[in-house]
């Protein structure tokens, strides 16, 4: 779709009444399950998104956290005022944990009623062909016990603005579910650029009870779902890198410890 195309779809769901000119159109996002664009005009600026459906993601659910905070919405169109800032460097999530911790435990308390959430199911990547999938199995019965919350699923440096006053949003609600409380911590931890010898570390310094069972589960997890995406993009030949070095990092711990 070309800026021309895009405009037009903006300015059909817009309001008319505003007079609204459009200084800029610029594509932000080209991902597995959306494209968005970033409109700036005389009056704000705007998210443009086209979404395609994708496996557990409900969109229903995606409309009531934005709780009205849009302009249009409906499964294949969003539109949306752009928080104005940046999104975040991955340099910078290490200076920045804090804020962004009290933004996930934030968003575990919305409001909304968990009987109308599913739960995120993390044996469906199984498929026998790697060999920590035993591993992982196991692990993973060690967590059924676990608080679930509603869970992000996707913060990343990405889906984490800054603003113009230093505050910090969670952006791209797409893959919430029900999950772990610890999970959308240890997911940012796998998605930064913190050497595998320090994650532990920093996980303690906010969640006591993380330890390499954890670290290894997320990142294997995360491996396995952009395996079977069969993405041949550099950026996903990148991540599948960083979550594949983590979970041998920590899957020789584990298994050293169990001798």
């Amino acid at each position: 779709m070309n800026k021309k195309e895009v405009k037009n779809i903006f300015l059909k769901h817009i309001s008319t009444n505003q007079n609204i000119k459009i200084k800029s159109v610029k594509k932000i996002h080209n991902g597995l399950t959306n494209i968005s664009y970033l409109i700036k005009t005389n009056i704000d600026w705007y998210q443009l998104r086209f979404s395609s459906n994708y496996k557990n993601i409900n969109r229903k659910l995606e409309q009531s956290i934005f709780n009205d905070n849009y302009i249009y919405y409906d499964d294949n169109l969003f539109i949306k005022k752009w928080i104005k800032g940046k999104t975040l460097k991955n340099k910078d999530i290490i200076k920045n944990l804090d804020l962004i911790n009290q933004e996930i435990i934030k968003f575990h308390k919305l409001n909304i009623d968990k009987k109308n959430v599913f739960k995120i199911n993390f044996l469906e990547v199984i498929d026998n062909k790697f060999k920590y999938d035993d591993l992982y199995k196991k692990i993973n019965n060690y967590f059924l016990n676990d608080e679930l919350v509603i869970s992000h699923n996707d913060v990343n440096n990405k889906n984490i603005i800054i603003d113009t006053n230093n505050n910090i949003h969670l952006i791209d609600f797409e893959w919430v579910s029900l999950n772990y409380y610890w999970f959308d911590f240890v997911y940012l931890l796998v998605h930064s650029k913190i050497r595998n010898s320090k994650l532990l570390t920093i996980a303690n310094k906010y969640y006591k009870n993380i330890n390499i069972n954890h670290l290894f589960f997320v990142a294997y997890f995360c491996f396995k779902w952009i395996e079977q995406t069969n993405k041949k993009s550099l950026k996903f030949h990148l991540l599948k890198k960083r979550y594949w070095s983590i979970t041998n990092y920590f899957a020789k711990k584990i298994l050293l410890k169990k001798k």
